[in-house]
């Protein structure tokens, strides 16, 4: 099987929209990570071309960006037969993030220091280049076995930016990491929603459990948009006062006092 030029290997992700193989490109003789997105069949050819545009526009930007601490992307293209867009990455070893916690539940506190330090990089880089990311959370964040972090998942395709909060299944992941402003309107938002979802990452990484969590998408919005997170320490009491006042800052409710 190949894509393009490339040699497709083995499939080593999935998800709602797509897949993630492992490749080797021969021109350059080396591995290579390909994302596919998959395209609904059924919209309208004015919304299916915004897509495209879409996807285009943000890989071309994330392609441009050049940072120890974000996925280097180097080849993308279109599948017409296969309704599918692809992107081209440089292939990581390592572990997601996400799968670091649920094995051990909790990250200690130097490993999730190192990780949200070298996250902060790449964010800060992301933001003077006026990009949102949209969607930080510890499956985006790849740990290498060298040690370093690696900001993942952009250009993702979003069929609506007005998100459909009923479909239950992928969305409650990430409305787990949405802040209050980015739930109640999702066209208007700025960097802070890179920095609020940070905070939960952070959170999450040091506690094991989410500042809101719910059995379902509604009672999840409701807790973010109505309640006050629990206190980190309430959860954790080894970590540091210092620590978690900045964390609890980031997931603040109000823009005002978040940053």
């Amino acid at each position: 099987m190949t894509i393009k030029d490339y040699e497709i290997i083995k499939q080593i992700g999935s998800g709602g929209m797509g897949a993630i193989y492992l490749a080797r490109d021969p021109r350059l003789d080396r591995l290579v990570a390909i994302k596919k997105t998959r395209i609904p069949g059924n919209l309208e050819k004015d919304v299916h071309n915004e897509i495209i545009q879409r996807f285009y526009r943000e890989a071309r930007a994330v392609a441009n960006l050049n940072h120890p601490n974000i996925v280097t992307v180097y080849d993308l293209g279109e599948d017409d037969i296969n309704n599918e867009c692809f992107m081209v990455m440089e292939y990581l070893e390592g572990r997601p993030v996400d799968s670091l916690i649920d094995e051990q539940k909790r990250l200690s506190i130097n490993l999730a220091m190192k990780i949200g330090i070298q996250t902060c990089e790449a964010l800060s880089y992301l933001h003077q280049k006026n990009i949102i990311h949209r969607d930080i959370k510890p499956a985006n964040l790849m740990y290498c076995n060298n040690g370093m972090v690696k900001l993942m998942d952009f250009g993702l395709v979003r069929i609506d930016d007005n998100l459909d909060l009923t479909r239950a299944g992928t969305l409650l992941g990430s409305v787990l990491y949405m802040s209050p402003e980015q739930i109640k309107n999702p066209k208007n938002i700025d960097h802070q929603v890179d920095i609020y979802a940070f905070g939960v990452s952070m959170y999450q990484m040091m506690s094991g459990h989410f500042p809101y969590d719910g059995e379902s998408v509604w009672e999840v919005i409701r807790k973010v948009t109505m309640e006050d997170p629990i206190p980190l320490s309430k959860v954790n009491p080894e970590i540091p006062f210092v620590i978690e006042k900045a964390i609890m800052k980031a997931i603040a409710k109000y823009l005002q006092f978040r940053g």
